[in-house]
C-alpha cells in the first residue's frame, strides 16, 4: 500500500510537471509570435492591436485595451486610447479613470477579481458587465507611457498571479516597440507640417507683384520679410 501511494504521488508530480512545461511552452509561443509580428510593423495602432489580441488570448480574457498616456499633460491623467479589441459580443468597456490614476501612482500591476467589493476602489460605480480586471503599466526607463488592461476572465474564472506575470512580460516586451512607432509617426507628422509651411511661404511670395507698380510722380518699392517661413500680415 505504501508503494502504491508513492507511485501515485510520483505520477501526480510528473503530471504537474508536464502541465507546467506545456504551459511554459504555450507562453513562449505567444511571446515569440507577438515579438515577430510587432517587430515587422511600424504603424503604432496596428502594433497595439496585435498586443491586445495576444494579451486576451494569453490570459483568456474577453476584452483588452492599450491606452497611451498624453505626456504633454502635466498630471498625466489624459489618455490617448489607441487600440481596443473584444473577443465577445459584450459592450466595449472603457478604461476607468481611477484605475488609470492608481496605475500612474503605483507603477505596478493591478488585479481586481471582485470590483464591487475591492477596498482600493470604494465608491466606484462599476458596470455590471465588469467581473474582473487585470492591468499592467507600459514602462520605459522607469517612466510610464501607457497601460495594458484586460477585462473579464473567461468561464467565470479569476485572474491569477501567473496571468499578471505573463501580461507584465508582454507589456515589457512591447513598450519600447510602441514608443518607437509613436515617435516615428510624430516625426513624420512634423516633417509634413514643415513641408506644408514651406508651401504656404512660397504661395505668399507668389502673391506679391513681380514688378513694382508704375505711377507718375511716385517711386514705389516694397519687400516682404516674414518673421519665420510664413508671414502673419
Amino acid at each position: 500500500m505504501v508503494v502504491n501511494n508513492n507511485n501515485n504521488e510520483k505520477t501526480k508530480s510528473l503530471q504537474d510537471e508536464i502541465s507546467r512545461l506545456k504551459h511554459a511552452v504555450l507562453e513562449l509561443a505567444i511571446l515569440n509570435k507577438l515579438s515577430l509580428e510587432i517587430g515587422s510593423i511600424t504603424d503604432s495602432e496596428k502594433i497595439m492591436n496585435k498586443i491586445v489580441k495576444a494579451s486576451i488570448t494569453a490570459v483568456n480574457a474577453e476584452q483588452g485595451v492599450v491606452s497611451l498616456i498624453d505626456q504633454s499633460i502635466a498630471n498625466q491623467r489624459k489618455t490617448l486610447v489607441r487600440a481596443m479589441v473584444s473577443s465577445s459580443n459584450s459592450p466595449i468597456i472603457h478604461l476607468n479613470q481611477l484605475i488609470l490614476g492608481w496605475m500612474i501612482m503605483n507603477l505596478s500591476p493591478l488585479i481586481i477579481n471582485d470590483p464591487k467589493n475591492d477596498h482600493r476602489f470604494k465608491g466606484v460605480n462599476w458596470d455590471d458587465s465588469i467581473t474582473s480586471v487585470l492591468a499592467v503599466p507600459l514602462m520605459i526607463k522607469s517612466k510610464i507611457i501607457g497601460i495594458l488592461c484586460v477585462y473579464n476572465k473567461r468561464e467565470s474564472q479569476q485572474f491569477t498571479s501567473d496571468d499578471k506575470r505573463l501580461l507584465s512580460i508582454i507589456a515589457a516586451q512591447s513598450a519600447q516597440v510602441v514608443e518607437n512607432a509613436r515617435l516615428m509617426e510624430e516625426e513624420k507628422l512634423l516633417i509634413q507640417m514643415k513641408e506644408e509651411v514651406k508651401m504656404a511661404g512660397r504661395i505668399q511670395i507668389d502673391l506679391l507683384p513681380k514688378q513694382n507698380p508704375q505711377i507718375d510722380g511716385y517711386e514705389i518699392t516694397g519687400k516682404s520679410i516674414p518673421a519665420q517661413t510664413v508671414g502673419g500680415d
